[in-house]
Order: C-alpha cells, then structure tokens, then sequence
C-alpha cells in the first residue's frame, strides 16, 4: 500500500533503524512510504532509510519513501550524525521553508522545492545540481523550483551552487562574510539585503521586478558587489546600492517618461574618473568653478537599448575618496557619454541633494535624457570663469531633404580655432562627422552643415568647439529621427528611371553615380524576398543596368534596389 504518517510535531531519531519500506512486489505506485512534517527534522544518530527490493528510482516509480515538509513558516533539518540511506526522498512544499543550517540529505533518493517553497542554506558551497557537496546531496534528482525562494545564511564565504535556478521568487543574503554568484541570476519577485554583499563576479544579478522595493534592505554593509540589472518601467524611482569590497558606493534614478528600453545595467568602477577624463574646463557650480573630482572611482548606467524620449533625475552617494571639498556646497554631478569624451554637466543642478557628512559625499542632477558614466566634481572655491570666450549657441539639428541639416551661431568667432559635428547612435559613443574651422572677426557668426548619410532611426548629435590655445567645450545633444526614405548621398546614388514601366520581360534601369564603384543591384518582392540580383560596376555619371526576366516571375509589383556599402535607394516597379 500507500501508508502515510502526519506528524503535528518533530520527528526525532538518535538511534535503530526507520525504515520507510511497505511492498516489495514491483507494482508502480505500490510501496510508497509518505511522511508529512509540520516540525522540524533532527537526526542525532540511526538511520532512516527505504529497504523494499527496488531502491534505484530510475528503475520505476516504486519502493521508496518521502518526506515532506508541510509546514507553513520555517522548520529545520538537522542531521548532527547518523546515516539516510537508499530511496527516501525529500519535498518542501509550498510555503515551508526549510533551515538547513550546514546539514544535508544523502541516499540515492530525490530532493525538490516545490513553487512557492524555499530554503535556508549555510553550506560554503550552497546548493549543487548534481555534486556531492552542499546542503543537498542525495544522488537522485535535484529539483529546485524557479518560483522558490532562496536565503543564504553562513557564517563563512557562501557560493550559490549551481543548483540556483536561473530565475528565483526571492533571493535573500544574510551573511557578513559574503555570497558570490556561481551564475547569473534573475530575482522576479524580491532580493533582500539584509546583511554582507552578494558578488556578481561576470554574472549579473537582474531583478526583473519593477516596483522600487523589489531590492529591500541594502545599507552601508549590505549591497551588490557587481552588476546589477533592473527591469523598469518608463516612470518610476529605482535604487542601484552597489559597491566595492571596501565601501557602499550608492546611485539612484528617477524615471519620468522614458521609453525605449525596459532595464539599466548599473556598476562601479574603483578607478580615478580623471584618469580618463578631459580636462575639466567651463564647468562650474553655485558661482564656483568646478577644478577637481571626488578620487574613489565612478558609476556606469547602461540602457539594453537607446532610450527615445522622456528624462531622469540622478543621485550620487561615494565613499571612500580622499579630495574632499572645502564646501559641500559645490559638489556637483558629472556625465559623459564614454572614456575618451569630456565630463560635462547637462540637465540642471539640484542644489538641495547636496551633502557631505561622515564622508559621504552627495550629489544629484535633474533633466538628464541620455545615459554613461557619472562622477561627482566638486570646487576648492575658485570662480568660475569662461574656460572659452566663444561658445556655440543655438545648435541645431533636424531632417531635411538632402539630409539631417545641422546648423548654428557662434559669439566672437576670432577666438575659435574650429568646430566638429559629432554623431551617435546611442548618446554615448561618439564619432567625428564634419570639421570646420572658425572664421571671421564678426560679434555672431551662423554656420550651416548637412549630414548626406544619417544614420537610420534616431541619430545624436553634439557641437564641439575648440578655441585657439585648444581648450574643448560642447553644445547639449539634439536627438533627430531619420524618417526620409531617399536621401541623397555623398557617391550620389540615385535612381533616375525605369522603363518600361510596367514591364512585360525586361526593364532598363537608369541610375546615377558620382564615383566609380560597384553597385549591388536586387530585384525583391514586397515581403521582401529576393528575386534577381547582379552587380554593375558603376561610373562617374549616368548609367544603366538591363535586367531579363528569365525565371517568369508572375505578373504584381516589385521593388528595384541599389546599394552602395551602407547606401540604398529604392523605386517599386510593375510586371504586367
């Protein structure tokens, strides 16, 4: 039969033999021993084992036994010494949740964590797939419920194990000594903090919850040493406490309207943020010049994707530097797309964030619509000064006919040495597009410039200006849409004819080319399967290229099209 036993209480054994063995005859679903607890499990010695002939549950579903843990609310497994043996298997039910403290289940049985169950772990190595290390160590299989929770509670340097899920309800760290990552690990419902760091290593932890307290309890010693990924809504407050192995390093957003991406990736890096910074100049806060930065390091914000619209609120809490300001007052947040670029302070200023009490230095800036690197500046009371006499003013950018058209006005031009238009596809990493140099003695000069090769869906773009002794400063980014479906380009690609029109067995397209260069020619239907293509080495001027429809393409529309490298024109052509 199918006996079962419920125990309201413990069930205790410090000696003799359990065995959980009712049917030796080889019936599946016959001679399975059940054994619910709503207390706590303590072995001090004995064995409680499964003696039935069949023991290997590979071989069938029978002769083994199981205890479950029922309890709603935590209870304890405690094996101090004693052995567990052959088919006895393990289940936490939903609900229970089962302090392991350093014990672990052996026997060639089962062991699983029902959805909704969870576990509390102190072994060094936490919980393995399959290996004899752990809290769990039963050689059957390992089933640990993605909807489980999870709390890891040593009193030595935890690992995960790789029996963590890839995805978990509620991770928990109370631990001082630390818990590393052994995977990367997705948090759908809480990760809470409540004591030591959790190292990400290469991994990320990513906490798909968006609600702000989907991360509880993180302090100056309870955070993330690593990567930190949090889905998010286009509005809404999210926290990044997040650190090195010395000191909590804290940066927070507040979303207002953002779209296009659905989580940020947050990390610190413990490098001095002017050691791949450009020279601080122009920068300047509450009336004094901005001169120097905060030493320990710097934070990195990374989209999944561009963000299309909307903007953000940033604050900063760094620890750990050695420069601090001789007024709290003039600590300031700065941003830059990636090394390489200058630190810059676009949005506004918020005066009120700022603090540095018990060496904590904070910052906060508002009306910020793009995302990289952020460190805090700060002044040693110099005023401020205009690092450059002209400055662009009115930068423009927007699509026009031939192009994105760029234009804008420059004060006492006889001080600048030159003017670069630099272009971007994420608002971070930035690339040169035209150079101009400055000119004239005039009060205000206007200039005007078009991209012929914008790059498709939002482009950013920025005005750098360099005086005449090189100093640097930028206009604010402009973000533009290229919506045109033909643009003319700098080979001058452009198709003037195709004839006849609609045609019967063959056309002749006339182009246009400025170069001399292969061009790829495509003939596609209007799901876009390609249905001809050949290569025509263009000239210098007009050209033509005949096309034979040798296949018998049925009668409808078709779409001719050129490219040139990253250049493509298109025309829709009839076939009777």
């Amino acid at each position: 039969g199918t006996p079962t036993f419920n125990i309201q209480g413990d069930f205790n054994i410090s000696g003799g033999t359990f065995d959980m063995s009712q049917n030796n005859n080889e019936t599946s679903g016959a001679g399975i021993t059940e054994l619910n607890i709503n207390g706590d499990f303590i072995q001090r010695g004995g064995t409680v084992t499964q003696t039935a002939a069949k023991t290997d549950l590979t071989a069938g579903n029978f002769g083994y036994g199981k205890i479950n843990f029922n309890r709603q609310g935590k209870q304890i497994f405690s094996k101090r010494s004693g052995t567990i043996s052959n088919a006895v298997c393990f289940q936490v039910k939903n609900g229970s949740v089962l302090d392991m403290g350093t014990s672990f289940p052996t026997g060639n049985g089962t062991f699983e964590v029902a959805d909704g169950g969870g576990l509390i772990l102190a072994s060094a190595t936490g919980i393995t797939s399959s290996s004899a290390n752990g809290n769990v160590q039963v050689t059957g299989v390992r089933t640990y419920s993605s909807k489980g929770n999870y709390t890891y509670s040593g009193s030595e340097m935890q690992v995960t194990g790789d029996g963590l899920p890839a995805e978990v309800n509620k991770l928990t760290i109370i631990n001082d000594r630390h818990v590393t990552l052994t995977n990367k690990v997705t948090v759908t419902g809480t990760l809470a903090l409540e004591k030591g760091q959790i190292i990400t290593g290469a991994n990320e932890l990513i906490i798909a919850n968006t609600d702000k307290s989907a991360v509880t309890g993180y302090s100056e010693e309870s955070y993330v040493r690593g990567n930190l990924r949090r889905q998010v809504k286009s509005t809404g407050s999210y926290d990044f406490p997040i650190g090195t192995s010395s000191n909590y390093e804290f940066i927070g957003i507040d979303l207002s309207g953002v779209s296009g991406c659905s989580s940020i990736l947050g990390t610190f890096t413990n490098v001095n943020p002017t050691g791949n910074a450009s020279t601080l100049t122009g920068i300047s806060v509450n009336g004094a010049a901005i001169d120097a930065m905060l030493n320990y390091g710097y934070w990195t914000l990374t989209p999944n994707v561009t963000v299309t619209s909307g903007s953000y609120s940033v604050t900063l809490k760094e620890t750990g530097h050695s420069r601090p300001a001789g007024n709290a007052d003039n600590y300031c947040v700065l941003l830059k797309g990636g090394k390489g670029t200058p630190w810059q302070t676009p949005g506004t200023h918020v005066s009120s964030s700022q603090n540095g009490v018990d060496g904590t230095a904070i910052a906060a800036r508002a009306g910020l619509n793009t995302f990289g690197l952020y460190a805090i500046g700060i002044s040693n009371g110099n005023k401020a000064t205009e690092a450059i006499a002209a400055r662009p003013i009115n930068f423009n950018a927007k699509t026009g006919s031939d192009g994105v058209e760029l234009a804008w006005t420059a004060n006492a031009d006889n001080n600048n040495s030159s003017f670069t238009v630099e272009r971007s596809s994420d608002g971070i990493h930035f690339e040169t597009i035209i150079n101009k140099q400055g000119t004239g003695n005039s009060s205000s000069l206007n200039y005007a410039e078009v991209d012929l090769k914008p790059l498709s869906g939002f482009s950013f773009y920025r005005l750098k200006q360099t005086d005449n002794i090189g100093r640097v400063t930028y206009s604010e980014m402009r973000k533009v849409k290229n919506e045109v479906t033909e643009i003319r380009v700098a080979s001058g690609l452009k198709i003037k004819s195709i004839a006849p029109n609609p045609f019967s067995d063959r056309f002749t397209v006339s182009f246009e080319m400025k170069i001399n260069v292969p061009v790829n020619f495509q003939l596609l239907t209007t799901s876009g399967q390609v249905v001809a293509e050949k290569v025509i080495n263009a000239i210098d001027g007009i050209n033509r290229l005949e096309f034979d429809d040798e296949k018998g393409l049925p009668g409808g529309i078709y779409v001719a099209v050129l490219t040139y490298g990253n250049e493509k024109v298109t025309l829709k052509v009839l076939k009777k």
